[in-house]
């Protein structure tokens, strides 16, 4: 794959290259490599989201209760809440002292106990029901109270799930996703920045079949400010991917030329999807 947006090689005799553009923000690009450099896509990393941190609320700045079990389900919530060390001391403190910490996949865990000093459980789960099922079969008692730190947009509430088993969950948004395209640093484009991205992947996709993934209407947003009106770029010629119902009604309603959505709402779908469509 590539991140960034490499010059066209493509020759007009040539079957059409098959191209598939991957909108996930910058920071989120080190965790999803290993499953985009498995496909047989020609992949383009073209982040149309930016990843900006939340102010904690006035309970969590003041510490929580110990005995509280902590869901992360991204990396990103992982990063936010590991830089409280030094603007909110106390919400960090209480973070490295909860009982337990429990996060959704390996790579998160091992953020986790690098940045939070301490040990981590990993749920090696597929997706955040399966997270949720885990971790009700390991805790025999009802009532145990879990904060889950995640981004102002889920594509399923866990805490629901918990809270329906008699486990009060409380969720705290910690980050939100900008609706704009940014560079490979997270830094939004715009202007002559924007116009010269913009210019280089029309001219990298020129004579391709596309395909494109969203992982959130956020991106979708995103993706409508990066393309402009370039129409190469433009929705109607080009198939989409979608993790979700309401991603999924997002990028129809974008005019979009076909919108699929996974089968099962995990990145590692989303990515093979979209894959499958370029071709």
């Amino acid at each position: 794959m590539h991140d960034g947006i490499p010059p066209g090689n493509s020759h007009p005799h040539q079957r059409k290259a098959a191209v598939l553009i991957w909108t996930r923000a910058a920071a989120d690009l080190p965790a999803d490599q290993i499953l985009l450099n498995a496909l047989r896509a020609d992949v383009l990393h073209v982040p149309c989201i930016g990843i900006e941190a939340l102010p904690p609320p006035q309970a969590i700045k003041s510490g929580f209760q110990r005995e509280a079990k902590i869901i992360f389900t991204s990396q990103n919530a992982v990063k936010i809440c590991a830089s409280w060390r030094n603007t909110e001391p106390k919400a960090f403190a209480a973070l490295a002292a909860a009982s337990e910490i429990i996060t959704h996949g390996r790579k998160t865990a091992d953020l986790a106990e690098k940045l939070l000093h301490r040990p981590v459980q990993c749920i090696d789960s597929a997706t955040s029901e399966g997270l949720a099922g885990d971790a009700l079969r390991n805790r025999p008692t009802a009532g145990t109270p879990f904060i889950w730190f995640s981004g102002e947009e889920v594509a399923f509430d866990l805490s629901a799930q918990l809270e329906a088993d008699g486990f009060p969950c409380h969720r705290i948004a910690v980050y939100r996703t900008g609706s704009h395209p940014t560079d490979a640093d997270g830094r939004q484009l715009v202007n002559r920045d924007l116009d010269a991205a913009r210019e280089q992947l029309t001219l990298r996709v020129k004579d391709c079949r596309i395909a494109i993934c969203f992982a959130s209407p956020s991106s979708v947003a995103g993706w409508l400010e990066f393309a402009g009106s370039e129409s190469l770029l433009a929705p109607k010629f080009i198939s989409a991917a979608v993790i979700g119902p309401t991603t999924a009604r997002a990028a129809t309603e974008a005019g979009f030329s076909r919108v699929t959505s996974c089968a099962w709402p995990q990145l590692a779908d989303l990515a093979a999807l979209g894959a499958q469509l370029a071709f």
